[in-house]
């Protein structure tokens, strides 16, 4: 999934499940997060060591500590299921009790404890995660060749790196080879759906009130993914109409956007309330959100150069979002943990 998923529909489903706006931007706006926390930025916060922004995401496939640090806990929930993972995966396969199954009981017991905490930033981290074992099943969170597509394919086979965005492009029909014949056509538009339902039932039952108005919200949700489109069937190779790329994903911001009443997403808000700004024209002036700071910061590790500066808090960091946010990551991580060592 990426952020047509993560914060414009999961905004959507909260609101409509009967969440008040205040929660269902934090819910929103945690979820997305997680794909744009990239690096473990440092704070100064004057009280011994720096305090450390909980990294969510990462893409250097060469550092092996951050599939069980960040790629399985937060976007590739092991199902824990080697018998269902055999019946899928074509050809003679080991054991792989970490492929993402979606909807898997593993999955749903990090989501239901990040519920049960009634914390608003803990729910959307764990939504995120939920909604990727939709958007990434069949993949593991590692670099292993079960996830190579294709034998000469030079791109290492971290997760679904050899498949590029095929995965979280909400409207693609995609093949899979590694599948069996069956299953190999990957349809992200069902999958987006049914994350949908299954999301907004919790949602729901979160905020103490009835799911049986999902018909209803489903067709207001369809009404604006495909209120560009010709509305028929994808074929199995092709997708929803998606004008110029990455164009289809504007048109459908625009859409929430009116829909939802809200204004253009701005990834590094949270950072830029909570820490003090850099000079113009710093890699880090985003904070920890764009690729080109993370690039720096893996280049410096690489090169063993010295860390980046910690960043100066604004007044209140412990009362920002920001803060509460990482403290709820660092909480999902300690929970995935002990969820995982029970299956793996």
């Amino acid at each position: 999934m990426n952020r047509i998923f993560h914060y414009y529909a999961v905004k959507f489903l909260a609101l409509r499940g009967g969440i008040d706006e205040d929660n269902a931007e934090i819910i929103a706006f945690s979820s997305q997060l997680v794909d744009r926390s990239l690096i473990p930025v440092q704070v100064d916060t004057g009280a011994g060591a720096p305090y450390v922004i909980q990294p969510t995401h990462h893409f250097g496939f060469w550092d092996k500590s951050q599939e069980d640090e960040v790629w399985i806990p937060f976007h590739f929930f092991p199902s824990g299921d080697a018998v269902q993972a055999a019946t899928r995966l074509k050809g003679k396969r080991p054991e792989t009790p970490e492929l993402v199954i979606p909807d898997s009981p593993p999955v749903k017991e990090l989501l239901i404890t990040g519920l049960k905490t009634r914390n608003p930033y803990r729910v959307g981290i764990a939504l995120h995660s939920y909604a990727d074992s939709w958007a990434h099943q069949n993949f593991l969170g590692r670099n292993s060749g079960i996830n190579r597509i294709e034998n000469f394919n030079p791109i290492p086979p971290a997760g679904h790196a050899q498949i590029g965005r095929n995965p979280d492009i909400w409207n693609l029909n995609w093949i899979d080879p590694r599948l069996k014949p069956e299953l190999q056509i990957a349809d992200n538009s069902r999958r987006f759906m049914a994350a949908a339902e299954k999301i907004y039932k919790y949602l729901a039952t979160y905020s103490r009130r009835s799911f049986h108005d999902w018909e209803l919200v489903k067709m207001e949700l369809e009404d604006i993914l495909f209120s560009g489109s010709s509305g028929k069937e994808p074929s199995a190779a092709n997708t929803y109409p998606r004008p110029n790329g990455v164009a289809g994903d504007h048109r459908l911001e625009v859409e929430f956007r009116l829909k939802l009443g809200v204004d253009e997403l701005d990834d590094a808000l949270w950072f830029n309330e909570a820490l003090e700004d850099l000079p113009t024209g710093s890699l880090l002036r985003r904070g920890n959100t764009d690729r080109f700071t993370a690039a720096e910061h893996e280049i410096r590790k690489l090169l063993q150069f010295r860390r980046m500066a910690p960043r100066k808090p604004r007044d209140n960091f412990q009362e920002s979002h920001i803060y509460r946010w990482s403290e709820a990551a660092k909480a999902q991580l300690e929970d995935a943990r002990r969820i995982i060592k029970n299956l793996c």
